[in-house]
């Protein structure tokens, strides 16, 4: 069953949409404190990716059953692609992170006990 042209154009806008909001919401205020300072970006980028994820998922099937060289199956593929590219920058990210302190030959420094707190009074 091949979807309606219009029908594919559409979740492509909304794939579209929900990209934008979702840098938007990367720009939003940072609320909480302490550890949770700043969960809400992390939060709304990550909802509007994974709707957006469903997107592409959903045009990555509606555009199989058109010709393989028209110019609305690539389209279609491009937010797949993207997805795909998303994962393995985020998984790159991480592995240097995790392993980039190993290769530049850098180590923690000693731990030192601390000093006091206070300076030490004289009770004569």
């Amino acid at each position: 069953m091949q979807l309606p042209r219009a029908t594919i154009w559409t979740v492509f806008i909304i794939w579209c949409l929900a990209m934008g909001l979702s840098i938007v919401a990367m720009g939003a205020e940072p609320t909480g404190s302490g550890f949770t300072r700043g969960l809400n970006r992390i939060s709304g980028f990550l909802g509007w990716q994974m709707a957006a994820a469903v997107m592409a998922l959903a045009l990555w099937i509606g555009v199989r059953p058109l010709p393989r060289g028209d110019m609305l199956r690539r389209l279609g593929r491009v937010p797949g692609w993207w997805a795909v590219a998303l994962v393995l920058l985020v998984a790159g990210w991480i592995a240097v992170g995790n392993l980039g302190s190993e290769f530049s030959g850098r180590t923690a420094a000693p731990a030192t006990p601390p000093g006091p707190t206070t300076a030490p009074t004289d009770t004569q």
